[in-house]
């Protein structure tokens, strides 16, 4: 492995880990993971305040168990599934990459 495609691939692992944190650092992605979690808690009881998934400055009641729940977590659990997707497919690029590294570094030790 030559020293330029060492750096390329030590940039693009670089550039990966800011994907993965500016997805999971993302306003979006922390509200809708955090109200979904609170959705899903067992422990709820009655009446819930969460952010609408539409408009998120938005507050909207929920009771538990409601038909109005259901279709809220699923609503939330399709709006996460793409970026869980990407983080997914980030972090394994990322691992093919280092093994790529590590290989090429075994090769000339």
């Amino acid at each position: 492995m030559s020293f330029t495609e060492r750096n390329t691939d030590l940039l693009r692992i670089i550039e990966i880990e800011e994907q993965i944190k500016e997805i999971e650092h993302g306003k979006e992605y922390i509200t809708i993971r955090k109200n979904l979690k609170l959705l899903e808690d067992p422990r709820r009881r009655g009446i819930t305040l969460i952010n609408a998934p539409d408009s998120p400055g938005m507050m909207m009641k929920l009771r538990r168990n409601s038909s109005d729940e259901v279709l809220i977590i699923a609503e939330y659990r399709e709006r996460i599934r793409d970026d869980v997707e990407k983080i997914k497919s980030l972090r394994m690029e990322r691992i093919r990459l280092r093994r790529k590294l590590l290989e090429g570094r075994s090769v000339h030790n």
